[in-house]
């Protein structure tokens, strides 16, 4: 709802969800179509964890301190989501500090390794130091990538060398950030002929931080703001929108105000237009607004609410406000809203629940997935009904149907019934699985597998189960997804099964 000075809403708002499951929030903001509420949610229940996806889950929410209106209790949270941050990076530093995407991962990824640098940088702010010895090393990775790199061959892939460019300029802008900026290795790269208007954004914030801010507005006075589109195989793992929230870092940068103003609607538009987005996509997004919302922090919101009858009157300098509805609040609520503020308010209500099991619908995009139990031996079985105690083995094989490009950010998510437990061969020493993977994790009732799916080849991988404890239970069908690319996707149907006793 945007709503002006005076103007008033009532709305009733029912749960969506199963039972127990139903939560609600209402988001009050100083620009439309902000759902930052939501979005965050989303980064911070993401169920993969690779280091790109554990940044974006926390740099936005770093990123917003300063301008969401948060409780006490929500801010302690932040704070312990920072902590666990800080000892993931730890265990995905690289003996060269850049930070590697998986844990067993040889070789740090480069995009990876800055914005990582870059989510520290504002950690730091808030007083948390960087883990001993890490920073340092990051830095002199940062410096020693940045002045050896070279452009790739004109006679490459053109998304390839966009994206190589995109990774030195973004490399740049975190040393500058830093406050070690690589004067040498801009200038070399400014002087480039056929560079992309998302790379050169980049490089003129890199000098704006450097104290080149008239330079740096030379670079973009004459450029547009329109973006390319991805090549999904690239090597930022980014799009168009990702482009434009760093377009908006920019102009906040060079203090264009107004440009500033059209680019944060429209970044907040298209992060809300329905559209898939992967989490570098929306992190960084909410990350560009979020900078763009500080220079607003004189603005003041102020409204009257009530949720069920009891509410208060508010006035806040934050740009955002969120308002929680009592968590035992699960069926229905009443609100009432009124703007008290000078300026226009956005409202926003964010209903929350778990749809029931078995309503899952398939879905088939690009790939072909099997699933296979067998017995220890590798001899077929149906699980529909077993008998309590029986060993058995999961087999799924995924395959492409049709595109014959490789998929390099492939997860296999295999969520199983309660009754059964899963066996994780790697505390026995002995792991093992037809083709190879990047990692794996195992849970209390799943495994996520992440591999890579070769151009021309199917993978199969499996998972060993003990039908554990008598019952009926839902078994859900594997999921396969390229965590980057929507476009690949394949949700296989469940089903009921049961353990019985032995006997």
């Amino acid at each position: 709802y945007g709503l002006e000075k005076g103007e008033k809403i009532e709305e009733v708002v029912s749960g969506i969800g199963s039972d127990g499951t139903n939560a609600f929030k209402v988001e009050v903001s100083q620009i439309p179509d902000l759902n930052l509420t939501e979005h965050l949610s989303r980064l911070i229940h993401y169920p993969h964890g690779c280091m790109e996806q554990s940044t974006s889950a926390i740099f936005p929410q770093v990123a917003l301190l300063s301008v969401l209106k948060e409780d006490d209790e929500s801010k302690k949270q932040i704070h312990s989501f920072i902590k666990a941050y800080l000892n993931k990076m730890k265990m995905l530093q690289s003996h060269e500090g850049g930070f590697k995407l998986w844990n067993g991962d040889s070789y740090p990824d480069l995009w990876v390794s800055s914005y990582v640098g870059h989510a520290m940088i504002e950690i730091e702010k808030q007083g948390y130091e960087w883990p001993v010895g890490m920073k340092e090393n990051w830095i002199s990775f940062q410096q020693q990538r940045a002045r050896s790199w070279r452009r790739p061959t004109q006679n490459s892939n053109r998304y390839y060398r966009r994206s190589e460019d995109m990774v030195q300029a973004y490399r740049l802008y975190t040393l500058a950030l830093m406050g070690k900026p690589e004067l040498g290795a801009m200038n070399r790269m400014k002087q480039l002929t056929n560079i992309n208007t998302s790379v050169k954004w980049r490089l003129a914030a890199a000098y704006a931080l450097a104290g080149q801010k008239s330079t740096a507005k030379a670079m973009v006075n004459q450029l547009g703001m329109g973006v390319e589109e991805y090549d999904f195989s690239a090597l930022t793992y980014g799009s168009p929108l990702r482009d434009k929230a760093m377009i908006l870092e920019t102009l906040v940068k060079l203090e264009e105000n107004d440009k500033a103003f059209e680019m944060a609607i429209e970044v907040a538009k298209e992060l809300n237009n329905g559209s898939w987005y992967g989490t570098q996509t929306t992190a960084y997004s909410l990350i560009g607004l979020a900078e763009f919302m500080k220079t607003r922090n004189s603005d003041i919101i102020s409204f009257n609410y009530q949720i069920n009858g009891k509410g208060e009157a508010l006035n806040t300098k934050a740009a955002v406000h969120n308002i929680a509805v009592n968590s035992k609040i699960q069926e229905t609520f009443t609100l009432n809203l009124e703007n008290t503020s000078e300026e226009k308010i956005y409202v926003r209500i964010i209903n929350e629940g778990q749809p029931k099991v078995g309503l899952e619908q398939p879905v088939k995009k690009g790939l072909n997935v099997t699933v296979v139990y067998t017995d220890r031996d590798g001899f077929p079985i149906d699980v529909s009904e077993l008998k309590q105690g029986t060993d058995f083995i999961a087999k799924v094989n995924v395959a492409k149907n049709g595109n014959l490009r490789g998929y390099q950010n492939m997860a296999l998510t295999q969520i199983f019934p309660s009754g059964w437990e899963i066996i994780n061969l790697r505390l026995m020493g002995r792991e093992q699985s037809e083709s190879q993977f990047r990692y794996r994790d195992y849970r209390d009732d799943r495994v996520m597998t992440y591999f890579s799916l070769p151009s021309t080849k199917s993978v199969s991988y499996e998972v060993w189960l003990n039908a554990a404890y008598g019952g009926e239970y839902y078994l859900s069908g594997p999921k396969v997804e390229d965590m980057y690319d929507n476009r690949i996707e394949c949700i296989t149907e469940g089903k009921w099964v049961k353990v019985v006793p032995s006997r």
